[in-house]
């Protein structure tokens, strides 16, 4: 049981991130990259995000987050404050016509 999470839109200078929730750390990721979590989240709702420009200062920072569940994907956007599960987006359906029904 898993989960991943991004996130988006860092405050100018930002070079790293950490997420982490209980005793669970990611470590400091690149901003740009992803955190695969390999423990479960079990709907946990105080998962903190922490961001950080090149010379350690925090540019953002926000707790309290979720709740995250297992199995799911998750982007974190730093200016508007907000956790979000990523959905896949739907197939486009295209639309089809019988032109002929033959029975037998």
């Amino acid at each position: 049981m898993s989960f991943t999470l991004k996130i988006k839109d860092a405050p100018w200078g930002s070079v790293r991130w950490s997420g982490s929730y209980g005793t669970i750390t990611s470590g400091w990721l690149d901003i740009n990259e992803t955190w695969d979590c390999p423990y479960g989240a079990y709907g946990t709702t105080d998962l903190t995000i922490m961001v950080v420009d090149s010379d350690w200062n925090y540019t953002h920072q926000k707790t309290g987050l979720g709740p995250v569940y297992d199995d799911k994907d998750y982007i974190y956007d730093c200016s508007t404050g907000v956790l979000s599960e990523v959905t896949p987006e739907e197939p486009e359906f295209r639309g089809f016509a019988i032109e002929e029904y033959i029975t037998r």
